[in-house]
């Protein structure tokens, strides 16, 4: 059967994601769809969910922001998953009012709500920083709290991302995020990539150049390949980051008299 393959490229602030994946189209039929089993549709839609809150992450944050942990005093304990969400749109009004006062720009986040099988509830926040953690604090009230900035790497802040949304299947968890979070931009194309190409890429075991070259300005990260067995056919996930731009050096030029 004869395919094409599509690029699809996500970029998310100094990153992007290349997502390789055949596209089939058969004269005089229609191809019957491949339905995967519950268990596997559920699996990629984890999937799915988490590499759309790392790229909103890398999207709208910086080093100059921060994770924050927030946990309840046993007196203080929600009373339900309802209740929790009450207390934290609480808190995020009261650092929007404090922010401000204090001239800061507008409050973004995206917040995960934790409740283990004991009961005991607790939220992780990536959000904006700014506010120094004794004022947060304050505006917590609850309980104690644990704040610390971004750290990026070559696939920005997938691995906080990954650890804060990993479902464990024992405790709850829900994901939410403000409003004003900047949309990561997706473009296709498609044909520029033969199936004897991505089978190569696929098959190369030092790939990063080969990568750098075929999407200039970025470098390598990571990249896996899957091996579709229903269709036949390579399906390839590329994540690339900008470098830091290198600051040039002035020197001091003084004009002598003659």
């Amino acid at each position: 059967m004869r395919c094409r393959y599509r690029e699809k490229r996500i970029e998310a602030g100094n990153y992007v994601q290349i997502d390789i994946y055949p596209v089939f189209k058969k004269p005089g039929a229609r191809k019957k769809k491949w339905r995967p089993t519950s268990e596997v549709q559920q699996k990629l839609n984890e999937k799915n969910s988490r590499e759309r809150i790392v790229q909103l992450a890398n999207a709208n944050f910086t080093p100059q922001d921060i994770r924050l942990d927030l946990t309840f005093r046993e007196d203080e304990l929600p009373k339900d998953a309802e209740d929790a969400q009450r207390i934290i749109r609480n808190f995020f009004r009261r650092q929007k009012y404090y922010r401000i006062a204090a001239g800061l720009p507008d409050l973004k986040y995206i917040c995960v709500y934790e409740l283990s099988p004991t009961g005991r509830a607790h939220f992780h926040l990536i959000q904006s920083g700014g506010v120094d953690i004794r004022v947060l604090s304050d505006l917590w009230g609850r309980g104690i709290i644990r704040a610390a900035p971004l750290e990026f790497n070559e696939n920005g802040i997938a691995e906080l991302v990954d650890y804060i949304t990993k479902d464990t299947g024992k405790n709850e968890r829900r994901v939410s995020t403000s409003r004003n979070l900047k949309r990561p931009t997706e473009k296709t194309q498609d044909g520029r990539l033969s199936q004897r190409a991505v089978k190569e890429l696929a098959q190369l075991t030092d790939c990063a150049s080969e990568f750098e070259r075929l999407y200039p300005g970025y470098r390598f990260a990571s990249a896996l390949s899957f091996w579709n067995d229903y269709n036949k056919h390579e399906y390839l996930t590329v994540r690339m980051y900008k470098p830091p731009e290198r600051r040039r050096r002035t020197t001091d030029r003084r004009i002598q008299e003659q």
